[in-house]
């Protein structure tokens, strides 16, 4: 008996661990590469994670049908992020091939940044 308890309590330990999967958010800029490391890759858990943009406004769904696609092509070493000098919460990722800006907006909450609009 005693040797199921352990077995069922290392099977859920394994489970748990693959599901936690740290983001790397510390910072805007760090989010920001995060979100478009994301976009690139299409990867819906990671967005799911960073993404707390309104319901209605960027769902995940949303950001991958709509948004990834345009990074699809490109590899995280193809964008440049900088801080915008007006508001610290805005990252500008450029495109360094097409020069295509985004403004990213992101949000601060305990200490962690997080994907919240794009402008």
């Amino acid at each position: 008996m005693r040797i199921h308890w352990i077995i069922v309590l290392l099977i859920s330990a394994l489970v748990l661990s693959g599901c936690g999967g740290n983001i790397d958010n510390k910072d805007q800029i760090s989010a920001a590469k995060t979100f478009v490391k994301a976009l690139i890759d299409a990867d819906g858990k990671r967005i799911d994670k960073i993404n707390r943009s309104p319901a209605l406004l960027y769902p995940t769904d949303y950001i991958l049908v709509e948004l990834a696609p345009r990074f699809s092509d490109f590899s995280l070493s193809d964008f440049e992020f900088e801080i915008s000098e007006n508001n610290p919460n805005i990252v500008i990722v450029t495109n360094k091939e097409t020069e295509r800006q985004y403004r990213m907006e992101f949000l601060e909450d305990s200490g962690r940044y997080y994907f919240f609009d794009l402008r």
